[in-house]
């Protein structure tokens, strides 16, 4: 719905102009863009502590412009349909950036709870309502939770454990065992020339090609 609202704005100012369309695209994948640096920037401060903030700066800075220009990103900002997977890019790096931000301000002692709640969960929401794949942005903050050394040794990991229990591995089963039955049943599958196993191991392929 979201991704529809931004379409039917477009619609309303400039009716079916294309060009304003894909400049609307390429203005979504900038702000991205700047999110991207805000998050490797945080990212980068947690994983080194001694990194001074101008080091972090333009690390960041070649981070997010190499995401910003690579090729994957081509299809979903000049492919106007794609808005969709742009603007859930948008929500999953603003909602990873402000968790992330909500946890160095708990490890300081200066609460961060709310922040880290709606990055999580707000974010999740904002980008699930743009496309499916916003539902990842949980298991990604779970990943920075493995990797970064200074949050798996945190004093309040394990009320960090019961919020991934409720925001992703619960979900995520329910998610699984609801969708299971769907996939696999024969008549799923029945209007393509492809199986279950195919789709996804040639998934895994394509992935690579893309990249």
């Amino acid at each position: 719905p979201i991704s529809m609202l931004s379409f039917a704005l477009n619609w309303y100012f400039t009716g079916a102009n294309a060009d304003a369309m894909k400049w609307t695209n390429i203005a979504i994948h900038a702000v991205t863009g700047m999110l991207v640096f805000g998050l490797a920037r945080t990212v980068l401060s947690m994983a080194m502590p001694t990194l001074t903030k101008t080091h972090a700066s333009t690390a960041a800075f070649f981070c997010a412009a190499l995401w910003t220009v690579h090729p994957i990103n081509f299809t979903s900002v000049l492919y106007i349909v794609q808005r969709m997977e742009s603007l859930a890019h948008l929500f999953v790096f603003g909602g990873l950036w402000l968790y992330l931000h909500g946890r160095t301000l708990a490890l300081q002692g200066r609460g961060g709870r709310w922040q880290i709640v709606i990055g999580l969960l707000g974010g999740t929401m904002l980008a699930a309502l743009c496309k499916e794949t916003g539902v990842l942005l949980p298991l990604y903050a779970w990943l920075a939770e493995m990797c970064l050394p200074v949050l798996r040794t945190a004093r309040d990991r394990r009320a960090i454990q019961v919020l991934y229990l409720a925001a992703l591995w619960f979900p995520a089963v329910a998610g699984v065992l609801w969708l299971w039955p769907r996939f696999s049943a024969p008549e799923a599958w029945a209007a393509r020339d492809f199986g279950l196993a195919e789709r996804l191991v040639t998934e895994g392929r394509v992935l690579l090609d893309y990249l």
